[in-house]
């Protein structure tokens, strides 16, 4: 092993993202944060800094979006009856009382009806990476075509062309998850099935 690999297995506990079946590879901060990312259901009580929320949010804009659309809404609840009506509405988020903070990722019809759930899981998926590199923890609560969605549009006043697509529990973790090895060799193709 190199003596690079051996800093970086010390450093970070890992060889790399996934195995490979020749040579190995330094991960880069950006992967380090994908394939260490892990859904987080327990969480310190520690409030969220403004700026660092800002910056995860900023990231939710700068996904990509289908003909640069951008129909997008994030909708930041830290209010704890709030909190507490979004864990009635949806029951499988309970952990939401610990993280304290919710973002609500929320398509708006009106500026497209045929790709606000692609632009919507995009945005999503770049919170939780930018979350993660900021040392915070989340977890994706689905919403997506549940009844969940209708009843937090019904509940919270929400207009009639916005619908809610995820729900992001938010906060310093208070748990640690192993990094799985997902990469499944079998399930990529190249030029053929």
């Amino acid at each position: 092993m190199s003596g690079i690999m051996r800093f970086f297995e010390n450093t970070y506990g890992m060889r790399n993202c996934s195995k490979q079946p020749k040579g190995e590879m330094v991960m880069n901060e950006t992967m380090k944060n994908i394939c260490q990312r892990r859904s987080i259901r327990k969480y310190k009580d520690q409030p969220l800094p403004k700026e660092i929320l800002d910056e995860v949010i900023k990231a939710g804009f700068y996904a990509p979006s289908a003909i640069n659309a951008q129909p997008r809404h994030f909708w930041i609840v830290d209010d704890k009856e709030m909190i507490q009506d979004i864990m009635d509405i949806q029951g499988h988020c309970k952990f939401l009382e610990q993280a304290k903070t919710a973002i609500l990722v929320c398509g708006d019809l009106e500026i497209s009806e045929q790709f606000w759930i692609d632009d919507c899981a995009a945005a999503t998926e770049n919170i939780l990476i930018a979350a993660q590199s900021f040392g915070l923890g989340t977890c994706w609560c689905g919403l997506c075509h549940t009844e969940a969605a209708w009843n937090l549009v019904v509940n919270f006043n929400l207009p009639e062309h916005i619908r809610p697509y995820s729900l992001i529990a938010i906060g310093y973790p208070d748990e640690e998850k192993p990094m799985p090895d997902r990469v499944d060799p079998a399930r990529i193709h190249h030029n053929e099935w």
